[in-house]
């Protein structure tokens, strides 16, 4: 059985449990307390304000499992579980640890698409493991997973939701996309038609996406499971070696900071061409766009020497 197959019947088996139970939200919650798993910040917020959302959410997140799991396998890609739940802490924290950004900002549905996005965004590195015929050479990662949602949404646990799942489609198809592709591919996004709350600022979803999956670059973003390292060449090699020299980023003022230590002259080497690619490949199509939204914009990849204790 592919991992479409698992997917999609693991998917169908909750959709029948919320049918048949309209609490599955609560009953989630609280495996997830008897498991001793923290809700994420994101997620936990919209709880706190729809319930719909919410559970539309538990359903997602849990029917994606199998998807997210068999990237973390061998011959995987570093954007399983881990990666996907990490862009949507990400995504909260750009929003919550802003000076200039308040959470108010937001409809409460555009919090939905933004988890949603995040969860569903890298769909396509899996099921092109499986189906290789469907994403020749030159196919464009992110539409693959637009599409998924588009013919799956349902099943997915987005059953009357089909309004927001094309939004949803619209912000994990372009966030791959660099240069003038995404800038160009951004300008076609506009506030979107009428939800339940008015319309869905699509642009400015796709933009925080997009910023908070660059924003993953830290050891939790490297292969663990069935990986010979030395198998990668260029910025692959350098990204791999980097990220397990980097701890994560934070806030300071209209600056985010990205903290790279080292201890050998491969890993400095690394972590400097690391440093080159975002700043010149990454982040200028993105920067700009959180300085207009008010974000932090300044990207600054402080490189220094580790301490011996």
């Amino acid at each position: 059985m592919t991992a479409i197959d698992r997917t999609v019947k693991f998917a169908t088996l909750v959709v029948q449990e919320t049918r048949d139970n309209k609490k599955l939200a609560r009953r989630l919650g609280e495996i997830r307390r008897q498991l001793g798993l923290v809700m994420p910040k994101l997620r936990k917020y919209i709880g706190q304000i729809r319930a719909d959302l919410s559970t539309a959410l538990e359903q997602l997140w849990s029917c994606s499992l199998t998807l997210h799991n068999d990237q973390s396998e061998p011959n995987g890609t570093e954007n399983g579980r881990r990666h996907v739940e990490k862009v949507e802490d990400n995504i909260w924290r750009l929003i919550d640890e802003s000076q200039s950004v308040q959470i108010d900002h937001f409809k409460k549905e555009e919090l939905f698409v933004l988890s949603a996005a995040a969860c569903c965004h890298d769909f396509d590195k899996a099921l092109k493991k499986y189906d290789p015929d469907s994403y020749p050479p030159g196919f464009v990662h992110g539409f693959g997973s637009a599409d998924f949602v588009r013919k799956n949404y349902q099943t997915l646990g987005l059953v009357d939701k089909k309004v927001l799942a094309e939004r949803i489609c619209e912000v994990c198809q372009i966030h791959a996309l660099k240069g003038r592709a995404f800038e160009e591919a951004l300008d076609k996004l506009k506030v979107d038609e009428v939800t339940a709350e008015g319309p869905i600022n699509v642009y400015k979803l796709s933009i925080i996406l997009k910023a908070a999956d660059i924003l993953h670059t830290d050891s939790s973003r490297t292969h663990t499971v069935g990986f010979k390292p030395e198998t990668l060449r260029g910025i692959y090699q350098s990204k791999y070696i980097a990220r397990n020299c980097i701890e994560g980023w934070k806030i300071e003022g209209t600056s985010i900071v990205i903290e790279g230590k080292y201890e050998e002259s491969v890993q400095h080497n690394a972590l400097l061409a690391c440093k080159k690619y975002m700043e010149e490949e990454e982040w200028p199509f993105v920067g700009k766009y959180l300085k207009a939204l008010s974000f932090p914009h300044k990207l600054n990849v402080n490189i220094t020497r580790k301490t011996k204790v």
